[in-house]
């Protein structure tokens, strides 16, 4: 293990891995550190095109700056609140997605 307590190479990695999660689906053995726009570059410096991104919210591309900003910004102000209370700028989304929307409503969620 790395001095700040970071693992430093894939073989800690998949250690870690072996004994700490849930064996659910396999892993492809690179492990990634750094993405910009359309591509990821490995551990090795090794360089990828992300044709994956559709997974989660990563479809916009990798670090791109005006994402950044606008992250930046938000979390600045407030990082996370529950679909339990109102915050304006959720309220002011569902009005914009459900006027193009069939149902003419929304539901928020992380995933699935």
């Amino acid at each position: 293990m790395a001095v700040s307590g970071i693992p430093s190479s894939l073989f800690e990695l998949q250690a870690l891995e072996r004994d700490y999660l849930m064996p659910t689906y396999a892993r492809a053995p690179v492990e990634f550190v750094r993405g910009e726009g359309c591509r990821l570059w490995d551990s090795d410096g090794n360089e990828y095109l992300d044709l994956l991104a559709g997974i989660s919210v990563v479809q916009i591309g990798h670090c791109h700056p005006a994402l950044l900003e606008a992250v930046t910004t938000q979390a600045e102000r407030l990082m996370h609140a529950t679909n339990l209370f109102y915050t304006g700028p959720a309220m002011r989304l569902a009005e914009r997605l459900s006027a193009s929307s069939l149902g003419g409503k929304v539901f928020f969620t992380n995933s699935g």
